[in-house]
C-alpha cells in the first residue's frame, strides 16, 4: 500500500522561501559580483560539489548559483570617483577672494571641516584626507 505524503502530495518536493544575507564591503566596485555557491533551486537527486562553479562541470543535477550584482543609486552630495569620494561645492566671490572655513558631514555621519586661506582661483580642486586613525 502506498500513500501520498500530505505536504509535499508525492512530489518529494517542498516549496520554501529563504532569506541569503549579502555582506556589501565598503567601496566595493559597481557592477561587482557576489556569488552564492549552489543555493539555487534545489529537488532531491541534486549533487553537491565541493567546488566552485566556475571548477565544476555544470549539469541539470547540481544546484545553481545565486548571483547578486552591486550597484550603486545616486547620493544627493558625492559622487563616486573610482574607490574615492567626489563633492562639488560653490562658494561666493567673498568667499573665493578672502578664504573661509567649511564644513560637511560624511557619510559615516562624522563631520568633515576644512579652511581655505586666501584666493581661491575658479576651477580649484581640493582634496580632503581621512585620518589614519579612520581607515578601515
Amino acid at each position: 500500500m502506498t500513500s501520498q505524503c500530505h505536504v509535499c502530495h508525492g512530489s518529494k518536493v517542498d516549496t520554501s522561501e529563504e532569506w541569503l544575507i549579502v555582506q556589501v564591503e565598503q567601496g566595493m566596485p559597481y557592477g561587482h559580483h557576489i556569488v552564492n555557491h549552489a543555493e539555487g533551486d534545489q529537488r532531491p537527486g541534486m549533487l553537491f560539489r565541493n567546488l566552485p562553479s566556475s571548477a565544476a562541470h555544470p549539469s541539470d543535477e547540481e544546484p545553481g548559483d545565486v548571483i547578486f550584482s552591486v550597484y550603486h543609486s545616486g547620493h544627493r552630495m558625492f559622487e563616486r570617483d573610482g574607490n574615492n569620494l567626489k563633492m562639488t561645492r560653490t562658494i561666493s566671490l567673498l568667499q573665493s577672494l578672502v578664504g573661509f572655513t567649511d564644513s560637511f558631514t560624511h557619510l559615516d555621519g562624522r563631520t568633515v571641516t576644512y579652511t581655505r586661506d586666501g584666493v581661491t582661483p575658479p576651477g580649484t580642486k581640493a582634496s580632503v584626507v581621512r585620518p589614519k586613525s579612520l581607515l578601515t
